[in-house]
């Protein structure tokens, strides 16, 4: 092994520890530390011949899931992922993008941002991005047109589970059981939830769990 390859596998192993001890600090709540760690990941990759070049923005990615509105960390991505012409990681954080000003009730921007990450994950055929992207435009859609919200879900619906995608399915299932409660669709809308509940608890997504059975409790 030459002297290239073993500061390489040094530097693999490093991020993965980080990469590790981050998440640790996420699961018990430890959040700063969390981001001081994904910090030094993409501290120590910038520059680095032998680090992937998505690893930088999905990071920032990962920073940016933690902030739950830290939109600055998501401008910080976009402007890596440009300059790297990553589109699949491009059409991720647009997606993102679109939730969190859902959440904002800046229903015209969220659409604009899921229109984007369609488009670019529709021009790279990258399946799992355009069913995110799906889902998101149809949350951003919802409080504006339910009809259409529902035709972008059962799209993304559709396609999460004909690619056997299965988390992504539910959490179709979830936004489509959402609207149809919207539209007084009661019983659709509950038989969606369950299948979604089935797969949120096969799939140990606790949070997930949360958010559909207190949907459930609404509905009843």
């Amino acid at each position: 092994m030459n002297m290239k390859n073993r500061m390489c596998e040094k530097d693999n192993l490093l991020i993965k520890a980080l990469k590790g001890r981050a998440n640790i600090y996420r699961l018990i709540g430890s959040f700063d530390n969390a981001i001081k760690d994904l910090q030094r990941i993409i501290q120590f990759s910038a520059g680095r011949g032998c680090i992937e070049l998505p690893l930088i923005p999905e990071t920032m990615i990962e920073i940016s899931n933690i902030f739950s509105k830290g939109r600055s960390d998501y401008v910080t991505a976009e402007k890596i992922a440009k300059e790297l012409g990553d589109k699949r990681t491009l059409s991720q954080i647009y997606s993102d993008l679109s939730r969190l000003y859902f959440e904002e009730n800046n229903y015209k921007k969220a659409i604009k941002f899921s229109k984007k990450a369609l488009s670019l994950a529709e021009g790279k055929g990258a399946k799992l991005k355009i069913a995110i992207a799906l889902t998101a435009l149809g949350m951003a859609l919802s409080m504006q047109d339910a009809e259409e919200a529902v035709s972008y879900l059962k799209e993304a619906v559709t396609l999460a589970k004909k690619e056997k995608m299965e988390l992504e399915y539910a959490k179709a299932l979830y936004e489509l059981t959402k609207v149809l409660k919207m539209q007084n669709k009661v019983t659709r809308a509950e038989n969606y939830l369950k299948n979604a509940i089935k797969i949120f608890k096969k799939s140990g997504t606790t949070g997930w769990i949360k958010k559909a059975k207190l949907l459930a409790k609404e509905m009843k």
